[in-house]
């Protein structure tokens, strides 16, 4: 940015940990930007996010961050169905699926619609990961990008662990049929907890 020129004045609509962690340090370290203005269904928490950052208009509604005479660009940082969510919600599908044509149909019948659902499955899954580890190194910054990974690689191998340990639970008390289930369940269950948790941390 040359001398002469002046920074771009940004308008904050949400303030959960997505933008304080992610966005709003990462925006400090810019001198093209500048956040100008801050809004969040209460008041109290906008307050408490601008004053480290500086920012010097608390504002009551999003419309009034829009037409703020001090705000040229307006990014809206609510609660949304990040890109891993979405794939974690077709892997679930996916393996619920398995079961159900398992189920249902006969081995001559189940192929074609079997072999679908492994794509979609694996498709999915493959999407999850980049997205995850993108979403990390945006709350956690560059520089802490290594460490940061490396406990979330620690956490999935935790998490082949206690999926190996379910599924020979599932094996001894239930049948391989019900691996898609019981598989798709705890997906269901883990994406529920966390949009759960999410929106008290926004209300909050």
């Amino acid at each position: 940015m040359s001398a002469s020129s002046s920074p771009i004045r940004g308008g904050l609509i949400g303030v959960g940990n997505w933008a304080l962690r992610g966005h709003l340090p990462v925006l400090q370290l810019l001198p093209e930007y500048r956040i100008t203005a801050v809004q969040s269904r209460r008041r109290d928490v906008a307050e408490q996010a601008a004053r480290p950052f500086d920012i010097p208009h608390v504002l009551d509604s999003a419309e009034a961050v829009a037409t703020h005479e001090e705000v040229d660009l307006v990014p809206v940082l609510v609660l949304t169905t990040a890109p891993q969510h979405e794939a974690g919600i077709y892997i679930a599908l996916a393996l619920t699926a398995l079961s159900t044509i398992g189920a249902l149909l006969s081995p001559s019948h189940a192929l074609i619609p079997v072999i679908a659902a492994i794509i979609l499955w694996g498709a999915a899954h493959w999407g999850f990961w980049p997205a995850q580890q993108a979403r990390l190194i945006g709350i956690a910054g560059v520089q802490a990008a290594s460490v940061v990974l490396s406990l979330n690689a620690s956490f999935m191998h935790l998490g082949f662990s206690l999926g190996a340990a379910l599924g020979s639970v599932t094996l001894a008390h239930l049948s391989v049929g019900a691996l898609g289930w019981v598989g798709g369940s705890s997906i269901f269950a883990s994406l529920s907890l966390f949009l759960i948790i999410r929106r008290k941390e926004i209300q909050s």
